[in-house]
């Protein structure tokens, strides 16, 4: 799963449904801090595993 292309499409599917800039720039925060979260966790949960491995 390429994530930058998946951004890119992210991106140009708001601007095609024409959001106002500052709309689009609060749903880009929101998807960014989504994404963060999803990734600090996703990659938490990785860490625990390794570490947990018997």
């Amino acid at each position: 799963m390429n994530y930058g292309m998946s951004l890119g499409c992210l991106y140009r599917g708001t601007i095609k449904f024409g959001f106002a800039r500052r709309m689009y720039q609060r749903q880009f925060i929101i998807h960014m801090k989504a994404i963060m979260t999803f990734w600090s966790y996703h990659l938490g949960c990785q860490m625990l595993d390794l570490l947990f491995k018997p």
